[in-house]
């Protein structure tokens, strides 16, 4: 199974060592790093390959539950494993976050009127 995508620690990106776990083994490993994107940050990216059973004893079967890690720390909610399968996720560890994209205008009637581009990304965790 291949698994890709987005990791985040604390609110902020996550580059690093990406590990996967299925029942306390390692099955899988790489990298994520930061790439650009229409954004104003950098997004991280990762794409790591998650063995089966067959090729590595103790690894995926299907319905098995996967746990990435990047640089030690646990994402929140884990993967299951399928085979032959591609998976895109958004991952989180810690605290649920949200952060917005665009312009917000702030109390166009009052003297402090501002117009305020900002921009990020948008996670539930």
């Amino acid at each position: 199974m291949i698994v890709g995508g987005t990791l985040w620690v604390d609110a902020r990106p996550a580059t690093g060592e990406v590990l996967a776990f299925i029942n306390g083994k390692q099955c899988g490993r790489g990298q994520s790093v930061l790439v650009p994107s229409d954004l104003l940050i950098p997004i991280p990216r990762f794409v790591i390959r998650v063995e089966s059973a067959s090729t590595e004893p103790g690894c995926g079967i299907p319905g098995a539950v996967v746990t990435l890690t990047v640089n030690g720390r646990a994402m929140n909610d884990p993967v299951p494993w399928r085979p032959g399968f591609q998976q895109q996720i958004v991952s989180i560890a810690g605290p649920a976050f949200a952060v917005y994209y665009g312009t917000l205008k702030v109390n166009a009637a009052s003297p402090g009127f501002a117009v305020l581009p900002i921009s990020a990304v948008c996670f539930a965790g």
